[in-house]
């Protein structure tokens, strides 16, 4: 059984590559700084609250078309601003992006 375990925990850690994400990107932050989103691609996203002065954003690609998607995150004077794009020709695209962003309290 103790073998067992072994081989699960050994597996487990050795795909956790697979979770990682895609782009990440930190950026210390003022209090009373806002974020903006303005995602052209859409996405599903996910802001969560932290005991940091830091604003954390993992972007995560998928879909056929993930290769055509643009991601930028930048500091601006009034806080943070994350963007994306499609940067292929044509309408039709099949991509899913997932963000996670954390944010002072």
């Amino acid at each position: 059984m103790k073998q067992y375990i072994m081989v699960l925990l050994s597996i487990l850690f050795s795909i956790g590559g697979v979770f990682a994400a895609d782009l990440h990107k930190e950026m210390k932050v003022a209090s009373g700084k806002t974020l903006q989103m303005d995602l052209n691609t859409g996405g599903d996203i996910t802001i969560a609250g932290w005991d940091k002065d830091v604003v954390s954003v993992d972007v995560y690609f998928k879909g056929r078309d993930d290769e055509k998607c643009k991601v930028d995150i930048n500091e601006t004077s009034s806080g943070i601003s994350i963007s994306s794009r499609y940067t292929g020709r044509g309408r039709n695209h099949s991509t899913s992006l997932r963000f996670e962003v954390s944010v002072p309290k």
